[in-house]
């Protein structure tokens, strides 16, 4: 079962999702951290953000530089647009697949946009904070 968490900032949603993990004995993700995960170097978000035009935000030794990437996410909608649209996609693909490796677990989503990205069917049930 996929329960999803969702919620605005500050909300509570990971002290929610944490204690949903505790309660159920389940297996707790933070699309915000598995976004983090994507951009490391090497790994798939990255690769395809690079690819599309992203190197301008590699330091010298080819790591995003977040501060730089941040501060021109909030300064261009565009820019943000795509690099939601890289790793969106696969943050719902490593929820589906968590589920898909323990089907007898509860996994807890924390989405923050959950319903901006139309994302709810994709759940069995969600708690909104």
């Amino acid at each position: 079962m996929i329960v999803g968490v969702t919620g605005g900032i500050g909300s509570g949603k990971s002290r929610v999702a944490s204690l949903l993990g505790r309660l159920l004995s389940g297996i707790v993700i933070s699309a915000d951290d598995v976004c983090r995960e994507l951009l490391e170097a090497g790994r798939e978000g990255y690769l395809q953000f690079v690819r599309s035009g992203g190197s301008q935000f590699l330091d010298g030794d080819g790591e995003l530089n977040r501060v730089k990437l941040r501060d021109k996410i909030f300064a261009d909608p565009a820019l943000r647009d795509q690099l939601e649209a890289i790793l969106h996609p696969l943050v719902l693909e490593k929820i589906q697949t968590v589920a898909k490796d323990a089907p007898e677990s509860f996994v807890i989503a924390e989405v923050p946009l959950l319903f901006e990205r139309g994302w709810q069917d994709q759940f069995d049930t969600i708690i909104s904070v």
